[in-house]
């Protein structure tokens, strides 16, 4: 989405780039990393950071459900290792690892400024296929023409989804993106320190205290990421890293076990 509005910038002010740019393609986005994901990553595989070539985030594991991928990692050498991304430390998107700080502040999922729009389709329906499925968003003519025409040639399989459906595939993100960051928007501003204007309310009070900790911790543990990745690649040893990070990822977990408990109590009283 953040490409996609700096492109769509660029075209409103460059009349030849706009010429030559004629159709926009956007990702469903929970939140961009830096290259020391991919690092962090292939390190745990026996590639040290200052060896690999290459990545594939989403090696399709046949037998298991389509969010349980591999990661696969190759170093300038040729020598190729592959793990399930389930194993590897700071897999885990909602702690954040290597978030830049950009992306605290954005509100755009779905990539709103494209003509077509692609991101995996998180519902329990189509969540055992290995191959995964994605949900897609057409907002132009050319667009919905491209995908008809593809279907009617059997290129495509496709089926209608609700917009509440489409919502639920993304929840997650939307709440990060509407709740939380108006909870961030509110503590810059309490701050009094600059932040970008949003089309989202700064406001704390409609969140509760346990879900407020939750945000809190995730951008602790997201600008933690970067410095303690630092400090293992300088003493070139990767347990450096998770013994930085684990006191903040067990605060964070209890306030994840919080919130659980809190919710079973809800259910149980009834309570909305």
């Amino acid at each position: 989405p953040c490409m996609l509005k700096a492109i769509r910038n660029i075209c409103a002010e460059d009349a030849v780039v706009a010429a030559r740019i004629t159709f926009f393609v956007g990702l469903f986005c929970g939140h961009m990393k830096t290259a020391d994901f991919a690092a962090s990553l292939a390190w745990q595989l026996g590639i040290a950071p200052n060896t690999l070539a290459a990545v594939d985030f989403r090696r399709k594991l046949e037998g298991r459900t389509a969010s349980s991928y591999g990661f696969s990692a190759t170093s300038t050498t040729g020598e190729h290792a592959e793990a399930p991304m389930a194993g590897l430390f700071g897999r885990e998107w909602g702690l954040g690892f290597f978030k830049p700080n950009a992306c605290e502040f954005c509100d755009d999922v779905v990539g709103e400024l494209a003509d077509i729009s692609i991101g995996d389709a998180w519902l329990p329906k189509y969540v055992n296929d290995a191959q995964g499925t994605n949900v897609v968003i057409a907002r132009t003519s050319r667009a919905s023409a491209l995908i008809a025409a593809a279907k009617n040639s059997g290129r495509l399989t496709l089926e209608p989804l609700s917009a509440k459906d489409a919502y639920e595939s993304q929840a997650g993100g939307f709440r990060y993106r509407r709740e939380g960051l108006s909870l961030r928007l509110w503590l810059k501003d309490k701050a009094r320190i600059w932040r970008p204007k949003k089309r989202v309310t700064p406001r704390w009070s409609h969140i509760n205290l346990i879900r407020r900790r939750i945000y809190q911790t995730r951008a602790e543990i997201s600008a933690l990421s970067h410095t303690a990745f630092a400090r293992a690649k300088q003493q070139n040893t990767f347990a450096v890293f998770p013994a930085q990070m684990s006191a903040s990822i067990e605060k964070y977990r209890k306030w994840q076990r919080a919130e659980y408990y809190l919710n079973r109590i809800k259910t149980k009283l009834h309570l909305s």
